[in-house]
């Protein structure tokens, strides 16, 4: 299996290392004037910091070129040089110098294993990364209103939004390709805030799993391929015709009340390809979906959402807009979503967030309802 996968994958996967990361390789593997060579072109090409500080370090050992003390502490000077450059102006890079500092101001503890895992306690060193964009908007206009599944909710069409995804990468590269295979979780809530009792309307909930690869095909500007499985659905149970004769769902009046079938699920496989274009990317993401073995709540879903979308992603200075477009080419059915961030003052981890959707499948519960909406409030990453 795992030959088979390298002959699929292989074609794709030409020339997926940096330059760095084949100087890497190939110092690791002893060859020094190969690994010397790489370096200096990634220095040439990108300005690369950790390949002028292995420059540095072989000048200093002599490996693959003569020892010279004197290039090894310019190469050293040029290397702290860069790391100053990315690091100095950066607000994280200071929350993090001040979390160590707080670390090193504790008590010693002599087991050094017990030290290391207190460090990452205090510095938050788990690993956990962003994965799509996390945002709190406080304020959401919909055109119409959202219909009520249960007779005591009673919706506006103001609400508040809030999405949370983070990401773990798990294993790299077990089959040579530098792949990195993750785990993923997002979840998005829609708050009527605004409305009697403040109901949450709707949550949807994302686990996925997904191995990405680094591509460079020679001239193609593809950067990156993935695939990967997901599960989404809005955690609610299914009202029956048992749940709905239930003496305890009668109103006085002996009169059932009116209750909705709110669960929504669906399984999928997916395939995600990024595209770059000069500072613009493009990122065209196909799935397929998995029917359900039992009762399917939302058979017709993908009608609405189609099979796939395209997202543009178009960085200007310090701002950030995307423009996500869905299509079902045999309904017609789709949906926009444009958005743009900007930094909150000085900040490097909160941005001003808009947002404007038009289109099907805004939330689960209501894929099959149109649904035009602006938002604005904060995201914190991008």
């Amino acid at each position: 299996m795992r030959l088979i996968l390298l002959l699929l994958l292989f074609p794709l996967a030409v020339a997926a290392q940096s330059l760095f990361e084949k100087g890497m390789d190939l110092y690791r593997i002893g060859d020094y004037p190969k690994a010397f060579e790489q370096f200096m072109a990634a220095y040439r090409e990108s300005t690369d910091e950790d390949a002028a500080y292995m420059i540095a370090r072989m000048y200093e050992r002599g490996e693959g070129v003569a020892a010279d003390r004197a290039k090894a502490n310019e190469w050293y000077r040029q290397a702290a040089r860069l790391y100053f450059s990315v690091s100095s102006e950066s607000s994280l890079h200071q929350e993090n110098k001040r979390l160590l500092t707080v670390y090193r101001e504790l008590d010693p503890v002599e087991d050094n294993e017990t030290a290391e895992t207190i460090r990452k306690v205090v510095v938050s060193d788990f690993g956990l990364k962003t994965f799509h964009d996390n945002y709190l908007l406080p304020f959401g206009y919909r055109e119409g209103e959202y219909a009520s599944y249960t007779p005591s909710d009673q919706y506006t069409n103001i609400e508040a939004e809030l999405q949370l995804s983070f990401r773990l990468d798990l294993f790299p590269n077990l089959l040579g390709l530098h792949e990195t295979y993750s785990a993923a979780y997002t979840q998005r809530s829609f708050w009527q805030v605004y409305a009697p009792s403040a109901p949450s309307r709707e949550t949807n909930y994302q686990p996925e799993i997904f191995v990405t690869f680094p591509l460079l095909l020679f001239k193609v500007p593809v950067k990156a391929l993935s695939v990967g499985f997901a599960h989404q659905s809005n955690g609610q149970g299914n009202i029956t015709k048992l749940d709905l004769s239930d003496a305890n769902l009668s109103s006085d009046d002996g009169v059932t009340p009116y209750f909705r079938n709110r669960s929504r699920s669906w399984n999928y496989l997916w395939s995600e390809a990024v595209f770059q274009t000069g500072s613009v990317f493009t990122e065209l993401k196909l799935w397929y979906r998995i029917k359900d073995r039992g009762e399917d709540d939302n058979p017709d879903l993908t009608d609405y959402i189609g099979h796939g979308s395209v997202r543009l992603i178009w960085p200007y200075g310090k701002s950030l807009t995307t423009l996500l477009l869905r299509q079902n080419f045999v309904t017609g059915r789709g949906a926009q979503q444009l958005a743009w961030s900007y930094p909150f003052s000085n900040k490097e981890n909160v941005f001003w967030y808009v947002k404007a959707f038009t289109g099907y499948g805004e939330s689960l519960i209501d894929y099959d309802n149109y649904v035009t909406k602006f938002a604005v409030g904060f995201s914190f990453s991008r």
